[in-house]
Formats: C-alpha cells, structure tokens, sequence
C-alpha cells in the first residue's frame, strides 16, 4: 500500500521558488487563524507584487504585508480591518497613496470563485447580487446567457497559486484539522489552489486522523507543505488554543497609525526588523514574545487584552 511522502518543512524551505505577482490566499478571518508565522518567512523570504485574497476579512496579517511595501500590490478582500480598535492603518496608507489596488469584493463572490476552482468548473453562478452595483462594480463577476436568453452573473474559478492556511492540528502526511468558523472555507481554499501551505500548533501522528476520517478538514492529499509552528497564528488567535493577543494589535495599530499621520516609515521599519528580520526561526519569535504572553493567551486571561 502507498504511503504518502513526508510533508513537514520548515517555512523556509515550504515557500520557497514562489515567484513575483502570485496570486496569494490566505485562510483565518479578521484576528483568528491566521497563518501570521508563514507571513512573516514570506516576508523575509523577499516575495513581491503579490494579489492577496482572503475569506470574509483581514486584519494584522494583509496590514503587516502591506507595510513592508512593494510584496502586496492588489487585495480582494471584502473587509480589511482592526474590528473594534479602528481602522487596518497600513492598508489605509497604502489605499490614500495609490500603492495598491483594493478590489471591491463581496463574500459571496469569493466563496463562489472558491467553489468553482474546488470543482473543477470555469465559473460558478450568484443570482443573488442580480440588480446590485455588485456586478458593476466587482471585478470577480462576469455574465453569461443562459440558454433562454437569462443573463446570469458568474465568478470566474479562483485558482491560487499558493494557500496558506493555519490549522490547529496536522499530520506529517499533510492532513489537517482546523476548529473555528472558517474550517469549511478553507477546505475549498486547499482544494482549489495550486500549492497548499499548512501551519499547525500541533503536529500529531496519523493514526490520530485515522480514528475519525471523517473528521479531517484538509486531507494531505492536498497539501504541499506542514510546518509545525506552535503558536504559528500569534498575534490572531487560534480556536480552542489561544486567544488574540489584543495588547500587541493595539500597540502595533497605534504605531503605525501615527506613522501614517506623520508620515514617516522609521516606526514601521523598527517594528519589521525586531519582529519579522530580526527573527530568523519561529522559535527566535516565542522568546521574543515571551512564555508569560503564551500561557496568559492559552488561559484566556483578560490581562493579554
């Protein structure tokens, strides 16, 4: 019987050859599950005029992309925000300036452009937004005639050219379990791109998967890479293993919003040289970060908010 190949690497070695103007999708929503350790080796890794696209939000993980400058040129997001603690600073920068192109989506859209590529098929119907300024103004939707004349708008098959996507448990084969709300969502993400990158906080052993099938949300069959990257998703949360780290948004988002205001990169700059380059592995970061921040996430204690 075959086995399939050892898929666990390091982030370095997983995203390497990712050539300039990829198409980029990135699982989690707004500040849970993003796979933030795998953005920050794509970013010392040098990767450039990037489209990004999501789910249904973004927030800290597209922010710090946008602000090293020159990786994300063109973003299909539906929300890019930092929820209660005001708008994604770099994002806003970056949009007033006319350094990036931030494509008005809608989460319908993107799930049926994910559908479609996870199927197989050109393109995927939304009757729904029939009448809106959706289909003036999307660039994901087209129309086509249907066999009485009906026109129907469509979205094209979205198809990355790499996923990324953070689970709370993989297997050294690729499979991966994922708890939260964006779970079946990013099934269709790794089932449509082309190459699947998996973080996990936990590597654990097939026979862990072999129990519950069923119970598998991305089976390896799909993934490219694992990278076992405990804490991988800091400073979003991961479901049922820590909570978002709100201190740390909150300063960040203060930093780089008086950047904005004062226009002056330097803050900016000093934040990616302690937090992204001057980390060369993950475990580089943790002690950065620190274990009291770790346990006091784990244990969902208010203080690390």
């Amino acid at each position: 019987m075959r086995r399939d190949p050892d898929k666990l690497a390091t982030p370095e070695a997983a995203l390497e050859g990712i050539a300039a103007g990829s198409l980029l999708a990135v699982g989690g929503v707004l500040h849970d599950n993003k796979p933030v350790a795998l953005e920050r080796a794509l970013l010392r890794a040098g990767c450039t005029n990037m489209k990004y696209i999501g789910l249904s939000g973004s927030g800290y993980d597209l922010d710090l992309l946008i602000a090293r400058g020159g990786v994300i040129s063109e973003i299909f997001v539906p929300v890019v925000t930092f929820d209660d603690i005001g708008f994604a600073p770099a994002y806003r920068w970056a949009v007033e300036e006319q350094i990036i192109t931030a494509h008005m989506v809608d989460v319908a859209t993107v799930m049926a452009g994910y559908f479609a590529g996870a199927s197989g098929v050109p393109f995927h119907p939304v009757t729904a937004i029939r009448g809106s300024d959706v289909t003036r103004h999307n660039p994901l939707v087209s129309e086509v005639t249907w066999r009485d004349g009906e026109r129907i708008p469509v979205v094209a098959a979205i198809t990355p050219d790499v996923a990324l996507i953070h689970a709370q448990e993989a297997d050294r084969r690729g499979n991966a379990m994922i708890y939260g709300s964006t779970a079946e969502a990013e099934r269709l993400i790794a089932r449509s791109a082309r190459r699947v990158i998996i973080s996990c906080d936990r590597l654990v052993p097939t026979s862990h998967f072999e129990k519950d099938p069923m119970a598998t949300t991305i089976p390896g069959m799909y993934v490219n890479a694992v990278c076992h990257l405990p804490f991988g998703a800091h400073p979003t949360g991961s479901p049922a293993e820590y909570g978002p780290d709100v201190a740390f948004l909150r300063g960040y988002w203060k930093m780089v919003e008086s950047a904005r205001r004062a226009k002056d990169r330097a803050p900016i700059m000093k934040h990616l040289d302690k937090f992204v380059d001057g980390c060369r592995t993950h475990d580089d970061y943790l002690a950065l970060i620190g274990g009291d921040t770790i346990a006091r996430l784990c244990m969902g204690d208010e203080n690390a908010r």
